[in-house]
């Protein structure tokens, strides 16, 4: 199947023993291999692996000894490892430069998210429920075009003001609960244009020390 450009077969219960990245797939682009039970895979066979643009790995098994094999994809726009068993650090992802959705939700990664701000292409950022820490950084503020960022059950702290996403008129998902952050929306005259379907600040001190609500909210 030399023309083959896309490829799903999520929850088959494949494994790297009955499933194999074939060397002819020249022209493969995007492949979904989410809901089984892998815990390696070998993109050595493909020819070209910057050609791949999208790669779902979803709950599965894999770990770190996958992602050097991640190097080669540099090409990658989409990629989605949530619900698997990766921990440590996210310098593994900073070469991925062309990435624009990123999904490492329900892991154990840890560390600061401070490298991400060299993702200049990206648009969705999922890291709930992994064990980053440290500040959610500023530099965040010049990625303008961001639509989602959900950071939900991590251990962020710290002061951080929501006026710093008061021109991402394109943001429609911020989740910054389960933190240890002081969230504040007063602190500056500011009015947000983005108009969000979603907005979690569950469990974070909202406006110390007076607590309210935020008032573009009434």
């Amino acid at each position: 199947l030399t023309s083959l450009k896309k490829l799903s077969l999520w929850g088959c219960g494949l494994n790297e023993s009955t499933f194999t990245i074939q060397e002819n797939w020249i022209k493969l682009k995007a492949l979904d291999l989410s809901g089984n039970e892998f815990r390696s895979l070998n993109f050595q066979e493909l020819k070209n692996p910057w050609d791949l643009r999208e790669l779902h790995l979803s709950d599965n098994h894999f770990d770190n000894s996958i992602l050097q094999d991640f190097s080669n994809l540099t090409e990658l726009q989409i990629l989605d490892l949530s619900f698997n068993n990766f921990s440590g650090s996210i310098q593994d992802f900073l070469n991925l430069t062309e990435l624009q959705i990123l999904d490492l939700s329900f892991n154990n990664f840890y560390g600061s998210i401070q490298g991400f701000c060299k993702l200049k292409n990206i648009l969705e950022l999922h890291l709930s429920w992994n064990q980053l820490t440290g500040q959610v950084p500023s530099c965040l503020s010049n990625h303008s075009c961001l639509q989602v960022l959900d950071l939900w059950g991590n251990h962020f702290e710290g002061k951080f003001s929501l006026s710093l996403f008061a021109n991402f008129t394109k943001l429609r998902y911020l989740d910054l609960s389960r933190n240890q952050l002081v969230v504040q929306t007063e602190d500056s005259l500011w009015h947000p244009s983005f108009q969000s379907q979603h907005l979690g600040l569950g469990g974070c001190n909202l406006n110390k020390p007076d607590v309210s609500i935020p008032e573009f909210l009434t």
